[in-house]
């Protein structure tokens, strides 16, 4: 690709299946530990019940809306369409709280396991990470 030609987002073959399922898997586990936080972390079981649902909802709405046109690991256009370096950092962003929120609810390892599997999954998926993080490239 020449520095001319405009980027373009990964394709279906950047995020071979084995790669979306995993991938799949992290969002899973993301939304549930940010319930498992939100029912830890309050006493009051009305608020649990509420903190326990509102977030992970709140965690799913906002990977689900904003995403990068062109993206297509995702399978469909976004909602709302923000640049690469944005989308990128609300996944990781939503990593990072999600793993804060099980490891502050008293679950070290459970933390500690999304934060790797979130890593290694974006080391294998690096044209994609590459392509978010700077617009430029072209994933296979």
């Amino acid at each position: 690709m020449t520095r001319n030609e405009p980027a373009t987002g990964p394709n279906d073959s950047s995020l071979n299946w084995l790669q979306a399922l995993i991938r799949f898997a992290l969002e899973l586990s993301a939304i549930a530990g940010l319930a498992y936080a939100g029912w830890s972390l309050v006493d009051n079981t009305v608020v649990r019940w509420i903190a326990a649902i509102a977030l992970p909802l709140l965690g799913a709405l906002i990977w689900a809306v904003f995403r990068a046109p062109n993206d297509h690991s995702a399978g469909k256009p976004p909602i709302v369409p923000v640049p690469g370096q944005i989308r990128l950092a609300i996944e990781v962003a939503l990593f990072v709280v999600s793993a804060y929120g099980i490891w502050i609810s008293g679950s070290r390892a459970a933390a500690e396991t999304l934060l790797t599997f979130a890593a290694l999954h974006y080391l294998l998926t690096w044209k994609r990470v590459r392509w978010l993080a700077t617009g430029h490239g072209r994933p296979e």
